[in-house]
């Protein structure tokens, strides 16, 4: 019997040594790459190492020029997402998207061209990338906007879709 007990005590210890090994291995490898710097506070945080070829600006993430991050929010930058759309008498214009948080927000102006109130309507937000391929898509609602009103448009998701270059915006 004790030699039945002291196999199972030899195998228990083997697992709980891997279990510590490998544990060890996993921390060291997230660890990796960071370094300590003093936050407001005073304590240390740790934040991932990130190369910069210019002090002013971050590299682009992904091979990505059109987004930055800094301080854990990724912004995308792309031109085309600043330029104004037209849906039925709404010009949409100024569109940003950050992720911040494990989400994704997409705001932009909504200006009415219409010499009338209209009613609210459903819209679709299109997202697509450099090739104008279809990456993702929101869905939000453009609110009552009185003649020459402008107002905010706002649409989230959980993913990150920072890599947008362009979008279109439709009719639901």
């Amino acid at each position: 019997m004790k030699k039945g007990l002291s196999k199972r005590m030899l195998v228990l210890i083997i697992a709980i040594v891997i279990i510590v090994i490998t544990t060890v291995i996993i921390v060291i490898n997230i660890n990796k790459g960071k370094e300590k710097v003093p936050n407001n506070g005073g304590n240390n945080v740790e934040t991932p190492k990130v190369e910069e070829k210019d002090p002013e600006t971050k590299p682009s993430i992904d091979g990505n020029e059109n987004i930055s991050e800094s301080n854990g929010i990724k912004v995308n930058k792309s031109e085309k997402m600043k330029e104004s759309k037209k849906i039925e008498t709404y010009t949409i214009s100024n569109a940003k998207i950050t992720y911040s948080n494990g989400k994704t927000t997409f705001t932009a102006d909504v200006t009415s061209t219409s010499t009338t109130k209209l009613a609210g309507i459903d819209v679709k937000i299109k997202l697509l990338d450099k090739s104008g391929k279809y990456i993702s898509a929101l869905s939000a609602y453009i609110p009552q906007v009185k003649p020459g009103e402008t107002q905010i448009l706002s649409a989230s998701s959980s993913s990150d879709l920072t890599n947008a270059y362009n979008y279109e915006i439709v009719k639901e």
